[in-house]
């Protein structure tokens, strides 16, 4: 479990959970990259529902399923659809190059309410040179639309750097038209990254 930050009357109101380190991309930024995995020692099934047990005895907070990638982990849906079942409300913040059709639809049944997708930048060529994957940006893309096409919110997370300003560019966000109305570009993630430098001395900043 990442963290959780305590509220005065009915106990944490967020957890921000990494159930995997493993993931399919490797970001410059992150520990939990496609190069320094597989990672293995990860808790099983059963302590994970406990873990959620033990959650909603203490309080009803929002659960964050992160990583790594969260839908690299085959039971992911059973842990989503167990902590519905307890009163927690279930979100996940994945890269969406994993989200097809069927992965939303898990997605809704399994009882996740709300999906933040990160776009490091506003073309491919900036998104995918950071997560050091081609073709990332189009695969977070058409995982979008799928949230979208099922009905489920989704919130953009980004991460800004020094890497995303081309000549006489004073604004990095990205301007795909793949918004939910009620979620639109939002600078804030979920949980954070933290701060560093990449391979070619570009600062960046989870934002």
């Amino acid at each position: 479990m990442n963290k959780a930050h305590a509220h005065a009357n009915t106990g944490p109101r967020l957890v921000a959970w990494e159930v995997t380190r493993n993931c399919n991309l490797n970001c410059v930024h992150c520990r939990a990259a496609a190069s320094r995995g597989p990672y293995t020692g990860e808790l099983g099934t059963e302590k994970c529902l406990e873990i959620l047990k033990q959650i909603a005895a203490a309080g009803q907070p929002i659960v964050i399923l992160t990583g790594g990638e969260p839908l690299l982990r085959q039971d992911i849906f059973e842990l989503a659809k167990h902590g519905t079942g307890l009163g927690l409300r279930m979100v996940m913040a994945a890269n969406g190059t994993l989200i097809t059709s069927e992965m939303a639809g898990s997605m809704k049944s399994s009882g996740i309410q709300r999906v933040s997708i990160s776009l490091d930048g506003p073309d491919a060529s900036t998104h995918d040179r950071f997560r050091q994957v081609q073709g990332a940006f189009e695969g977070s893309i058409r995982g979008i639309e799928e949230l979208k096409k099922t009905g489920i919110e989704f919130q953009i997370n980004t991460d800004h750097h020094t890497a995303q300003r081309g000549p006489g560019s004073g604004d990095a966000r990205p301007r795909r038209k793949a918004r939910s109305s009620r979620a639109p570009y939002l600078p804030a993630g979920p949980h954070r990254t933290g701060q560093g430098y990449d391979q070619s001395g570009n600062q960046c900043r989870a934002v």
